[in-house]
């Protein structure tokens, strides 16, 4: 991935079915109507990247922390991505390490091939990985798809970033700030999985959310702490995701 300097009049916008937003669509619906306001995509990347800076030349990254599970407890974790189609993540639980990896259409947890479903979800998790980077890409597949009050009353800007189909990524950009500060992964039937961003600190001159709120269906499930984020200039023959 290139830097680059904002620039989106070759982004195209794509307007997923209103059917396949409706689990989404009802917490917005929900929430109390704000006084009319029209954003364009190009704005809202624009404060993405002046919150973040320019996306930095990397083939390859790692991002490593703790995470706590509701259900396993606390451990070392460990997420890696490279360049095209490659994620893991690695969590060392009390009870035993869990290893989840990702190679195009492919999928294993531990040394077991997995399905469809287990694929989606892993595409999921290493798009939310890449935030705010796959958006600002050159030609992202992004789309502005309106704005919902946050719990303060301030604006939330909601993007909408396609991945292989079915799957899309909703990012909630504060009004203000720039900063993601929710990500939802839709496309895997009913299911929705998000994740909340807060305790923004800079990590070697990038921004970054140091805490990361976990949630499935609406219900917490843990949250991770980022302790160093590295960019890696070659993507390595092989980053553990086979």
């Amino acid at each position: 991935m290139s830097a680059r300097s904002h620039s989106v009049s070759r982004r195209t916008c794509h307007r997923p079915t209103t059917r396949a937003l409706l689990p989404w669509l009802v917490g917005l619906w929900a929430a109390a109507a704000l006084p009319a306001h029209a954003e364009s995509v190009e704005s809202v990347l624009a404060r993405v990247q002046g919150a973040y800076g320019s996306p930095p030349r990397f083939a390859a990254l790692r991002a490593t922390g703790r995470t706590h599970s509701v259900t396993r407890g606390d451990g070392p974790m460990q997420r890696q991505w490279a360049a095209p189609d490659r994620f893991q993540i690695r969590l060392d639980y009390p009870g035993g390490t869990e290893l989840r990896s990702l190679a195009g259409d492919r999928a294993w947890q531990g040394e077991r091939p997995m399905g469809e479903a287990f694929v989606m979800a892993m595409r999921l998790q290493a798009a939310r990985a890449l935030l705010p980077w796959n958006l600002l890409a050159p030609d992202a597949p992004v789309s502005y798809f309106g704005s919902r009050p946050a719990s303060d009353g301030t604006r939330l800007d909601i993007l909408i970033l396609n991945l292989a189909p079915p799957l899309r990524l909703l990012v909630d950009v504060e009004g203000e700030s720039g900063r993601i500060v929710r990500a939802s992964g839709l496309g895997i039937g009913n299911l929705e999985f998000a994740t909340e961003y807060g305790d923004f600190r800079q990590i070697d001159g990038h921004l970054v959310a140091t805490r990361e709120a976990h949630f499935a269906m609406g219900h917490a499930i843990g949250y991770s702490t980022i302790e160093s984020v590295n960019f890696f200039a070659r993507a390595p023959n092989n980053n553990g995701a086979r």
